[in-house]
């Protein structure tokens, strides 16, 4: 009999004082996550992709202060204005590294905004790969979420895309 273990996630929220379409704005674009990211600095479309849908592939180019790197991810889930995910690195079987998810919800004349990941590449050998990973991903939750309330309702909700 095989037991198949969850995969290590977490999850954290923040409100916002926002409306849920403003909100969308900031964190379903991919053009937006590397002003938000403790660890991505930029993104781009891959070829064949150009616009945000389900399917779509993009870029994230990633640094971490010891080292630089990119990975392809694909638009999961693109509901809007209310979930949007991507997942890291999936294979043709559809299996990703890592997913990464927002969702939103109109609160209290704002915004509940919820980022969350499921990574099961950290149950592989998170010793080899990086024991403190898990640790950094549940500490980038929440300095992304501070940054997006930041720029959110510090210039109003007149921002430039």
């Amino acid at each position: 009999m095989t037991s198949e273990r969850a995969a290590p996630t977490a999850e954290a929220s923040i409100w916002i004082d926002a409306p849920p379409e403003t909100v969308w704005q900031r964190v379903a674009m991919i053009q937006h996550l590397g002003r938000h990211s403790p660890e991505t600095f930029e993104t781009e479309w891959l070829p064949g992709s150009d616009r945000h849908e389900v399917g779509a592939r993009f870029r994230g180019h990633n640094s971490n202060g010891r080292h630089d790197w990119h990975t392809d991810c694909v638009i999961s889930e693109y509901t809007e204005p209310t979930a949007f995910a991507f997942d890291v690195a999936p294979d043709d079987e559809g299996r990703f590294a890592t997913r990464w998810r927002y969702s939103l919800a109109a609160e209290a004349n704002g915004t509940r905004l919820t980022e969350s990941f499921e990574s099961p590449v950290l149950d592989d050998k998170p010793a080899e790969m990086n024991p403190d990973r898990h640790r950094v991903l549940v500490a980038m939750l929440d300095t992304t979420l501070e940054r997006i309330k930041h720029e959110l309702e510090s210039a109003g909700t007149d921002q430039p895309d």
